[in-house]
């Protein structure tokens, strides 16, 4: 046996340790990759046995700094909101989700549109978040509920506080029970959601499915289904968040996060600065552009996906932009809704536009300094989720309800 034939297995398991440690970091999936290539040259130059020692090493220093990590309270220092703080990936259900059966209280100094600007239009407030055994923002498991919310951050309630959220808005107010199936995302992610709840627990519980204008609607080029991705990537890509819930992959990733936008945020590349009932508010600026664009043309194959998503839903709700909700007297095209429109009225789907009830709700609330959406966030606020619910109601044939002048 050669020399180099004797090495090899020091080098695989060199390259292998070195590959996974970096994979912990949270850092582009293609900067593990580049790592251990580089890596695996240096291996090369120094010796296997020497390969493997230095890949021992930086397992054993990335081992010293999760302990570290884990006896401060970094997160309190690095997350501004529960989001961040709790996102995760269900590895076996394979889709992102929260961390299940978790009870965070905390005070949110601001929503995600005053971390990319230097304008001061923070609106601190209180918030609890819950979720239930599957990850979700539920106060308790799955009980026959009737309804499944399905949706990214409006339905997760991003910025809000539990009693605020959609689902204890229409049970509290309107008697309608449904349960929440809603974490940031695109139609992809919505139906692996339903595909797994149903895995779980049938298919009796109805699909209310909520799509917003801002990024539920990609423009051609940037849509590929899962199934025509790579196998490889696909797996890779499931390895990869396999370290998703690990405080390195979490402070590294927030950290990498917050160096990418910084310059963004000098420069105010990300927002747009504008009014909300009389005081400074800002605008997210890819979802300006959304709502400005004259026409919506999207691939065939999201098309197709979004067809047979409407066709397993019960009801489909379009959420606006919050730059669309305070600039109707600009007429706005309003090109995604006519999109979906046509294809609701092509399958026979029910869908509604959230849009007339909001802005109808943003103007009547404007005299009081109030709003349906944050100044600071692209988020409904509790007046706007309760207008949401109300429309959700009226849609599902309930009786709707007049709920009490709501803060915030």
């Amino acid at each position: 046996m050669t020399r180099r034939s004797r090495a090899w297995p020091w080098h695989a398991a060199a390259l292998l340790i070195t590959f996974h440690t970096l994979l912990a970091f949270g850092l582009p999936p293609l900067v593990p990759v580049a790592g251990t290539v580089l890596l695996g040259v240096f291996y090369a130059f120094i010796g296997a046995r020497n390969g493997l020692l230095v890949a021992a090493s930086l397992a054993v220093a990335t081992l010293l700094y999760a302990g570290m990590l884990a006896l401060v309270d970094w997160e309190s220092a690095v997350y501004y909101r529960p989001h961040e703080r709790l996102a995760t990936h269900d590895t076996r259900r394979d889709h992102a989700a929260y961390e299940p059966e978790r009870r965070l209280q905390m005070r949110m100094p601001h929503g995600d549109l005053q971390s990319m600007t230097r304008e001061d239009i923070a609106e601190p407030r209180p918030v609890e978040f819950v979720t239930d055994a599957r990850g979700f923002r539920n106060r308790a498991d799955y009980a026959g509920e009737p309804y499944l919310l399905v949706g990214d951050s409006f339905i997760a309630g991003n910025s809000n506080t539990q009693e605020d959220l959609l689902g204890e808005q229409l049970a509290r107010v309107h008697g309608v029970r449904a349960y929440h199936l809603g974490h940031p995302g695109d139609l992809d992610d919505y139906l692996a959601y339903v595909e797994a709840f149903r895995a779980d627990h049938g298919d009796a519980a109805k699909v209310l499915l909520f799509l917003f204008e801002g990024n539920d609607f990609p423009v051609h080029g940037r849509y590929r289904p899962p199934t025509t991705r790579p196998l490889v990537h696909r797996l890779y890509k499931r390895w990869f968040r396999m370290w998703s819930h690990t405080g390195v992959y979490r402070f590294t990733a927030s950290v990498y996060r917050r160096w990418r936008h910084g310059t963004d945020v000098d420069e105010g590349a990300q927002v747009i600065m504008g009014q909300m009932a009389g005081r400074p508010a800002a605008f997210y600026r890819e979802y300006v552009e959304v709502s400005r664009a004259a026409g919506y043309a999207p691939d065939p194959a999201y098309t197709q996906r979004l067809r047979a998503a409407l066709a397993g839903s019960h009801r489909v709700f379009f959420i606006p932009t919050k730059f669309r909700v305070y600039h109707a007297g600009a007429a706005l095209p309003h090109a995604r809704w006519t999109f979906l429109a046509r294809l609701c009225n092509a399958t026979g789907a029910r869908c509604t536009d959230l849009t007339p009830a909001l802005v109808e709700a943003a103007a009547a609330a404007a005299p009081a300094g109030e709003t349906v959406y944050w100044r600071d966030d692209t988020h409904w606020n509790r007046r706007g989720m309760a207008v949401a619910a109300r429309e959700v109601a009226r849609a599902l044939g309930a009786a709707v309800q007049t709920p009490p002048p709501p803060g915030g």
